[in-house]
Formats: structure tokens, C-alpha cells, sequence
């Protein structure tokens, strides 16, 4: 029988980080804290769960006095008894979205610039 190649989708390298994240709920301002961000989006860790597909501005305060705005959209949730289940924390996990604005663009540069200091040199073989 002949083995067919799998294809490995090699996952979007995620930066562990707790960082203030704020966005607008129900006419009430939330003050939450991220718990992995990436190039794509970020989780938030809340209690002040948005309905998956709501779209929203978040603010990203990063250490060093960095904060970057952001449109994104709610990509899925962590509910309550979910969260207990798999021994993590109540959230929201956000898509960043393309807009006309420089805060997704900031971000993404921010982040590379950040991964590529981390990431180590290849050692020789």
C-alpha cells in the first residue's frame, strides 16, 4: 500500500505574554489580560465573554508604555465549563482583522521584530 504525504500545517508561533487588553462590552469598558498573542490574534482572558463573530476594538498595552489598537473579531470562546474541563481560563480567542488603520500593521511589525530576537540561531550541523 502506498503511504500518501501528509501535508503539516506548522501553527502560527504564539508569544506567551500576560498584557492589558480593553475592549467595549454592553456599554461597560472591560479590562482583561491577554494570555497569548500572536500575528493573527489574541486570547483574552475574561469573564466578559462577547457572542463568537462580534467585532470590536481592543487596545493592547504591551510592556514598555506600548498599545496598539486593533479591530478584531471574536474567533471562538472558553466557556465556564469548558474552561474547567480542559484545566484552563474563561476567554475569548480574537481574530485580528484587515482594516484601513496602522494598529493591525504596528502590531504585526512589533511581533516579528520580537519573535525574530527570540527565536534561536540555527546551530551548525
Amino acid at each position: 500500500m502506498t503511504q500518501v504525504p501528509r501535508i503539516r500545517q506548522t501553527r502560527e508561533p504564539r508569544l506567551i505574554t500576560r498584557c492589558v487588553v480593553e475592549f467595549e462590552r454592553l456599554d461597560d469598558h472591560v479590562v482583561a489580560e491577554s494570555e497569548d498573542l500572536s500575528r493573527r490574534g489574541v486570547f483574552v482572558r475574561t469573564d466578559a465573554l462577547l457572542p463568537v463573530g462580534a467585532v470590536t476594538e481592543l487596545q493592547i498595552a504591551l510592556p514598555g508604555q506600548l498599545e496598539f489598537r486593533v479591530i478584531a473579531r471574536v474567533a471562538h470562546l472558553l466557556s465556564p465549563a469548558a474552561a474547567r474541563a480542559l484545566g484552563r481560563h474563561v476567554g475569548m480567542g480574537f481574530e485580528f482583522l484587515e482594516t484601513n488603520s496602522d494598529g493591525r500593521q504596528a502590531l504585526v511589525d512589533y511581533l516579528d521584530d520580537l519573535l525574530e530576537e527570540l527565536t534561536p540561531a540555527p546551530q551548525p550541523g
